[in-house]
């Protein structure tokens, strides 16, 4: 965790766009063994919990998955793919639908990225001066080791939308990837530490978590949002602070 707590002491400038964010934490974690939403760090913050923290200045959270007692934020909705488990790409669907204010981008996120609130700060500042730059691109993905991270990705809400609204009626098991195939996209160069995420007990164990609580004595902690500063342009690449 020394490299995700250094970067999280980074001061970013504030930005100035309407968003709200859409946590997909509804899956079985089958290779892990344990809820992956509420497994708990060196903090006592679930992963959750981050994940949530990091989008405090969203004008609504939606998380797609089991309501889970204890997790608790002003801006927090809980919703769930129909019928559950039906895949990450119906999952951002349900998300979507939720969706009950209006906002000009979305924010798109796991729930298994420990450091991922370093990469929402930067995608919110590199989406702030998007428009001037790129009007015609449908959105921003984080990209680390050169594999784009489809689940920390901003984008427009309308583009979302339309994606959305072109899944077929009875389908299941979509990959985001395939959802988003039609997106013209950026790639924002992230750090690896911001996007790994926990899918073994060695991940688990290498990033100093721990399998949490039942969700009803899971300790809630939330923390002050600072989005981003720094970004270069690269090409058709946003890159992050050295």
């Amino acid at each position: 965790m020394m490299v995700i707590d250094e970067l999280a002491r980074r001061r970013w400038a504030p930005v100035q766009i309407a968003w709200s964010a859409i946590i997909l934490a509804g899956g079985q974690s089958g290779r892990l063994g344990h809820d992956k939403a509420l497994l708990i760090g060196p903090d006592g913050r679930s992963t959750l919990e981050r994940t949530i923290d990091a989008c405090g200045s969203a004008l609504q959270c939606v998380v797609v998955g089991p309501e889970r007692n204890g997790v608790v934020a002003p801006n927090l909705v809980w919703t769930r793919e129909s019928p559950a488990f039906t895949g990450p790409a119906r999952g951002i669907a349900a998300g979507v639908k939720a969706l009950a204010v209006d906002s000009d981008w979305v924010v798109v996120l796991g729930c298994d990225m420990p450091g991922v609130g370093v990469g929402v700060e930067q995608l919110l500042k590199a989406a702030e001066g998007f428009d001037r730059s790129f009007a015609d691109c449908d959105g921003l993905v984080g990209r680390a080791d050169g594999q784009r991270q489809w689940l920390c990705g901003i984008y427009r809400t309308p583009s979302l939308k339309r994606a959305c609204a072109q899944l077929a009626p009875a389908g299941s098991g979509e990959p985001v990837h395939r959802l988003l195939s039609g997106f013209d996209v950026i790639a924002l160069e992230l750090e690896p530490a911001v996007v790994r995420d926990i899918d073994t007990a060695a991940d688990m164990n290498d990033l100093g978590f721990r399998p949490g609580l039942p969700s009803h004595e899971v300790p809630v902690v939330h923390t002050k949002y600072r989005p981003a500063r720094g970004l270069r342009l690269s090409g058709r690449r946003l890159v992050s602070p050295a």
